[in-house]
């Protein structure tokens, strides 16, 4: 399920970045060469914003499970119910992190 996903989110960008004129696919100068800076620009000033954007939530993450293991050390329920906590929350995070894409 996870490589049809995969496949299917990658043929989705593809067909966006033809779409926008970002990547031309039949362009025999496409596959002879990588694109130049000022066409990567764009991609990756986006991407170091979501790039910071997870960084900053994976250590917020990490600190917070870390003192919730301190609470419980013996690793029973508070520790089940924080990652249960934890898997909604980023799951969200991640849908957000789309949307704002």
């Amino acid at each position: 399920a996870t490589c049809v996903a995969e496949l299917m989110a990658a043929t989705m960008y593809a067909r966006l970045l033809a779409v926008r004129n970002i990547v031309e696919w039949r362009s025999a100068q496409f596959w002879r060469s990588p694109p130049s800076f000022q066409q990567l620009a764009p991609l990756l000033a986006g991407g170091a914003g979501v790039l910071s954007r997870s960084i900053a939530m994976n250590a917020a993450f990490l600190t917070v499970t870390r003192a919730t293991q301190s609470i419980d050390p013996s690793g029973g329920a508070a520790a089940a119910a924080h990652t249960i906590a934890m898997t909604t929350w980023q799951l969200g995070g991640v849908v957000l992190f789309a949307l704002s894409a």
